[in-house]
């Protein structure tokens, strides 16, 4: 927070990052503009020392596989083929089984109960119904101990918050309203980032000179149609000028070389010159 001069924060603890949140905001309230918790708790309520061995077993053998997370995190998902491997190939991807046992061991030895009554800090708990990796008397736990604390209670059984089921854009909305007093998804926003692609025929002016009038205009208007075609199947706008294109922000940045790429030459002596702009623009 220091280095980037950044005063005062609010603080988004999800899981064990809420106990690390909780300690800072009672060790530094002065740099804590409020807390925000999400399926957090003061001490693992499953992870308890007869059960952990049980669970570095589980790491060890299935780990990578998604079958450790939707049992324990994404039970509703547990069927779900595309969910399950796109998980698992996550989980791959993060930790190996080593890394997460160790931080299993870590997260069974938090305790920040004791840090609760001593955070002075506007805090928001949310915590969803039916999760069997951190129950919701976890949530309750820490809202009877945390001073003025508010609670939510959030509907589903997954710890796991990106279910597809518009959990993640509710969770934004009461965080909006908690740390604002208004919620961004209530505002129609009317501005996109839009993809702006021009062209042009290297030398254009020399080449204009060169053919003359007729069929200086004659190659235009067949630069035109080979772009149009060209751009049509990426639902550009096309300038009626010139050949710009504006393309729609769901192309993505990789849009403008991909659609000029087909572009046939304007002639044997002469080349393209492409260039792409991304900016703000009203939607409509």
């Amino acid at each position: 927070m220091d280095a980037p001069g950044s005063e005062r924060a609010a603080l988004f603890g999800i899981s064990e990052g809420g106990a690390l949140s909780m300690l800072f905001a009672a060790t530094y309230p002065e740099r804590t503009r409020a807390l925000v918790f999400y399926g957090t708790y003061a001490r693992h309520p499953t992870l308890a020392p007869e059960s952990l061995p049980h669970h570095m077993e589980l790491i060890e053998r299935y780990w990578g596989t998604g079958e450790y997370i939707s049992r324990f995190t994404a039970q509703s998902k547990a069927s779900h083929g595309n969910f399950r491997r796109s998980l698992a190939r996550l989980k791959r991807q993060s930790a190996s089984p080593a890394a997460v046992m160790a931080v299993l061991r870590m997260n069974a030895e938090i305790d920040a109960r004791h840090i609760l009554p001593t955070i002075q800090i506007p805090t928001l708990i949310m915590h969803r119904s039916g999760g069997a990796r951190i129950p919701i008397h976890e949530g309750r736990y820490l809202a009877e101990r945390v001073p003025g604390a508010k609670f939510i209670e959030l509907p589903a059984d997954d710890h796991y918050p990106f279910d597809g089921s518009g959990l993640v854009d509710r969770i934004a909305d009461q965080i909006d309203d908690f740390l604002t007093g208004w919620r961004s998804s209530d505002v129609e926003v009317d501005r996109v980032l839009a993809t702006v692609l021009f062209t042009d025929i290297v030398d254009s002016t020399k080449r204009a000179a060169a053919l003359g009038d007729r069929p200086w205009r004659a190659l235009l208007d067949a630069t035109m149609r080979s772009s149009g075609n060209s751009w049509r199947a990426f639902a550009a706008m096309r300038s009626r000028t010139s050949a710009t294109a504006f393309l729609p922000p769901s192309t993505g940045r990789r849009a403008p070389s991909a659609a000029v790429r087909p572009l046939p030459k304007p002639s044997s002596h002469s080349a393209w010159r492409c260039g792409a702009d991304f900016t703000p623009e009203r939607s409509n």
